[in-house]
């Protein structure tokens, strides 16, 4: 998420964070690639970091993540098919399970409530692991909760068709 902030969503670019801890001694790291140094997409990082310390988007950010911890541990609890709901940030996701006790993985489940969800206006990216949800960080929380709502009736539907 961080790589698409910091180039304002158009520019590619990426960085190595972390803490003098962390990073203990790497006071000489190597950063060639192939999107290093564009000067475009430097300037698009400056003017989102800019933008991230003027305006209060962790606060927000902080608010995206309680909301999905609300509505997406719902939608755990009402449906025995979700073997995990997780909420990070503005990275969140949802992991469908043939049973919660053998936590096989249930692809097809989760690529039709990936499906149904953008039938619904709502974009999420159906990896290997789980249906990510990644809401703008400056979604108003209550767009994001309208839009997890959503995710829920795609939920329902895809159970019923696959008769789960």
């Amino acid at each position: 998420c961080l790589g698409k902030a910091m180039g304002g969503g158009v520019a590619p670019i990426g960085a190595v964070l972390g803490s003098e801890r962390a990073m203990g001694t790497y006071d000489d790291m190597p950063t060639g690639s192939t999107w290093s140094w564009l000067p475009w997409a430097c300037a698009a990082s400056l003017a989102t970091i800019d933008l991230f310390e003027r305006e209060p988007i962790l606060e927000n950010v902080r608010e995206l993540e309680r909301v999905g911890r609300e509505k997406l541990g719902a939608l755990q609890e009402r449906h025995e098919q979700i073997g995990d709901a997780r909420a990070f940030g503005g990275f969140q996701a949802l992991e469908f399970v043939l049973d919660r006790e053998s936590r096989n993985r249930d692809p097809e489940l989760q690529h039709l409530v990936g499906r149904r969800a953008t039938e619904l206006g709502v974009l999420t990216d159906s990896s290997s692991t789980s249906l990510n949800i990644q809401p703008s960080l400056t979604m108003p929380p209550e767009v994001f909760a309208a839009a997890l709502e959503r995710i829920g009736q795609a939920t329902a539907t895809a159970i019923r068709e696959l008769g789960r």
